[in-house]
């Protein structure tokens, strides 16, 4: 119903940026602005699978996902980077659809 959400800007892939990212999205959230995102995994220069993977899992709880990378990176896909990760990120995924109708209701209200 807002019609608006934020995003952070352009992360790098770093566990810093990720620990950092993770409550400047509830402190906008606490203000106010339910609908924030991230770029999952960062934008930026090239991932790792660990991290990429404990990104996901995060992201997974939030209202928006966004999952996209610079083109000179590999794609955020979970099946380009290989076991168990790929599992893991799957699994993080079946989640985040099966808390699609928990998000939706609550944009309803």
């Amino acid at each position: 119903r807002l019609g608006a959400a934020v995003w952070t800007g352009d992360i790098v892939p770093t566990w810093d940026a990720l620990e950092k990212t993770m409550p400047l999205l509830m402190k906008w959230a606490m203000a106010g602005q339910f609908y924030v995102t991230c770029d999952t995994g960062g934008f930026e220069y090239e991932t790792n699978a660990p991290l990429l993977t404990r990104w996901m899992q995060a992201a997974a709880l939030t209202p928006i996902m966004r999952v996209h990378s610079t083109l000179d990176a590999t794609p955020h896909w979970p099946w380009l980077w290989g076991e168990p990760y790929a599992s893991v990120m799957r699994t993080a995924l079946d989640l985040r659809y099966a808390l699609l109708p928990y998000h939706y209701s609550l944009a309803f209200e």
